[in-house]
């Protein structure tokens, strides 16, 4: 273990040194009280290796999971070994800047959003995806990019006889209340629709520097989605442009079906500016 990096509502992260593979990883511990214990290693060990099949670069590469067991007789701890990102998440970019310039969100909206395809794609839904979920790191020319993290801890759409999707339960369950879609506040399991949703979410966050729905608690917020409409983005950022406005209100649209099919074809709304104003049922 080289350094201790941060601590978040899944476990901590640290950086190492892989003696195998002699370069720096993160490991990323796992609490048990995030629904997954010893008993669902085995099962949480195969959703891990299916997240490893994403291919994008702006996905995180998980390695590999382990168990650690004390002889001290605590309960096992599962981590898990990754790519190292050095960089800044994006809730830390939105919280140092307010706010980014349409221009500056565009493009890393874009690798966002190819992160997500890749991973619905290989039929694995995210289910938590937010701003402090998603790394931003510079290259060596200072091109900064997205990659998103945690995928390791998703969950699998599987696609049984009849076409239909349904949810695996072999990953931990749940998400952050401000983030979860209307749908997963009902407790409805999280399908490729909620993705979306939480990628509406970022954008809008993004460009306006704050969330579209308030309240006294997460809980409280979350609630508010099943009954309000959010509050328009132009109304923090009022020069925003229109085409911007639809595709961030037909995102957040409680109808599941009413939301664009994929990121991509946000972004692709944006900028072709052919975006028709959103009606919400």
């Amino acid at each position: 273990i080289v350094r201790f990096i941060a601590r978040g509502g899944m476990g901590e992260v640290y950086e190492a040194y892989d003696n195998e593979l002699r370069e720096a990883v993160a490991l990323k511990t796992v609490r048990a009280s995030a629904g997954v214990d010893a008993r669902a290693s085995s099962a949480f060990r195969r959703e891990v290796r299916r997240a490893r099949a994403i291919t994008s670069q702006h996905v995180c590469r998980v390695h590999d999971l382990f168990t650690h067991r004390s002889s001290a007789g605590t309960p096992p701890v599962l981590f898990l070994s990754m790519r190292l990102l050095n960089g800044e998440t994006l809730a830390a970019r939105i919280r140092r800047l307010d706010k980014l310039s349409p221009e500056e969100a565009l493009p890393l909206l874009r690798d966002i959003a190819d992160g997500i395809e890749a991973a619905h794609r290989e039929h694995i839904v995210h289910g938590d995806l937010k701003s402090a979920n998603v790394m931003l790191t510079c290259d060596r020319s200072a091109n900064i990019s997205a990659c998103i993290t945690d995928f390791g801890l998703a969950r699998r759409i599987a696609h049984a006889a009849d076409d239909t999707e349904t949810v695996t339960d072999s990953a931990p369950r749940g998400g952050t209340p401000a983030w979860m879609s209307p749908e997963q506040v009902e407790g409805q399991p999280p399908g490729p629709e909620a993705d979306i949703y939480a990628f509406g979410l970022i954008a809008y966050e993004m460009i306006t520097g704050r969330l579209p729905f308030d309240g006294e608690t997460p809980e409280a917020v979350a609630r508010r989605r099943l009954t309000d409409p959010p509050r328009p983005a132009r109304q923090f950022t009022p020069k925003l442009a229109l085409p911007w406005e639809h595709a961030l209100m037909r995102c957040l649209d409680r109808d599941p079906a009413k939301r664009f099919s994929t990121a991509t074809a946000f972004v692709e709304a944006i900028e072709s500016g052919r975006t028709r104003p959103h009606r919400p049922a």
